[in-house]
């Protein structure tokens, strides 16, 4: 019996034909800038698999009627169009979880994510995909893809690899020029990955994988971020090696955090997995010049981080230990971390990681049940970290 990695990996190969063929039917050549993976996303091959395997066939962008869909850089309509090409990634995550629980014989697990895209994200993008003229063969692919789940057809690998294509045609087409634009696809990765953090934190309570559809969800997800950051790890490698580097390395981590589609219990904690994906974000934004775009100076993001911890103090001395560790987790999260990127363009990585440390401690020393005098003084010690980021920003 052909093992379900065997299968997967021949996707793979057939994807990566598909893409061979389109080059050759769109007149790709050399030239083209631009490129977008057709490979299907699957567990990270091993170091000899890599070595052995050819450079993976990348298609470029096709212009299309609605190209002009796509925001201008800086435009205020660009945000919109990260979110819908961020969803369909999502979508397209869904149908990696879906094919590898097929492939395990999990058929429930597998017919509740080919559902996921239309039952979660249709309404959402169809308007969207109308303007681009790709809705009518995304949503065909989409629920030929599902039938096929749902009969346990023996097309349902030919079903996926039109799904697949049909939504990485549509995030070109919604993108348009933008697509051409190595930034735009790194906010579309930091976007992605947001759901990757989000998913996941759904999914776990403590060692313990509680949802395992959520967990699958935020699986999906990361083989599709996988895929979408090998087409731009070039651009990224240029803006800055040492990004690259910490890139590589949060994104291995990841990877240690999912390594299969079904768990029982957890790789990784919770916060484990937000501060990788929030390195990746801020190392991304770093090497690619995106503006992490904040309603507030650093001064008062500052002082809201301060706040959180306040209130982070304040529940732990009152015996609330759960709300006090929440404050922590959201003083990084919702505070610092939007801070991150700004600093690492200013030269500042050391005072980043440093501080990244100290909230972890802050975090750790509320789960751990430590003495408040020491909570307290871990505070004190983010609170200097703060004012120096403030002066280094300014």
């Amino acid at each position: 019996m052909v093992g379900p990695s065997l299968r997967i990996l021949t996707r793979r190969l057939v994807a990566v034909s598909m893409a061979g063929l389109l080059m050759v039917a769109c007149g790709a050549n050399e030239s083209s800038t631009p490129t977008v993976s057709v490979g299907a996303s699957s567990p990270s091959p091993s170091p000899a698999m890599e070595a052995e395997a050819s450079p993976t066939p990348t298609i470029g962008v096709v212009e299309t009627p609605h190209s002009e869909h796509g925001a201008e850089s800086g435009s205020a309509s660009s945000d919109e169009t990260v979110r819908v090409v961020s969803q369909l990634a999502q979508m397209w995550g869904h149908l990696e979880a879906s094919a590898a629980n097929a492939d395990a014989g999990n058929w429930a697990m597998a017919g509740t994510h080919a559902g996921h895209p239309v039952g979660e994200y249709w309404d959402a993008v169809k308007g969207t995909l109308a303007e681009a003229g790709v809705d009518q063969e995304v949503r065909q692919a989409l629920d030929a893809y599902q039938q096929a789940v749902d009969d346990r057809s023996n097309q349902i690998d030919a079903r996926l690899q039109d799904a697949r294509k049909a939504l990485q045609d549509a995030m070109s087409a919604v993108a348009g020029e933008d697509w051409n634009d190595p930034k735009f696809r790194g906010e579309v990765l930091r976007d992605l990955l947001e759901a990757v953090e989000h998913e996941y934190g759904e999914a776990v309570q403590g060692k313990k994988i509680a949802n395992l559809e959520e967990y699958q969800d935020a699986w999906g997800f990361l083989q599709v971020a996988d895929d979408l950051y090998r087409e731009i790890a070039g651009d990224v490698r240029s803006g800055s090696a040492e990004a690259a580097e910490e890139i590589d390395h949060e994104l291995e981590e990841l990877r240690k955090a999912f390594p299969q589609v079904t768990l029982e219990n957890a790789r990784a904690e919770l916060s484990q997995v937000e501060e990788a994906v929030g390195e990746v974000r801020a190392e991304l934004a770093k090497a690619l010049g995106i503006q992490v775009s904040t309603a507030q100076g650093p001064e008062a993001q500052a002082e809201e981080i301060k706040g959180m911890m306040e209130e982070a103090l304040s529940a732990y001395k009152a015996g609330n230990t759960d709300e006090a560790y929440e404050h922590a987790a959201n003083s990084y999260l919702e505070g610092f971390e939007h801070m991150e990127g700004d600093l690492l363009q200013q030269g500042q990585r050391e005072l980043v990681e440093d501080l990244e440390l100290k909230f972890k401690d802050l975090r750790d020393a509320i789960r751990a049940g430590k003495p408040a005098s020491e909570v307290e003084a871990i505070a004190e010690e983010i609170e200097q970290g703060l004012d120096q980021a403030v002066q280094a920003l300014k």
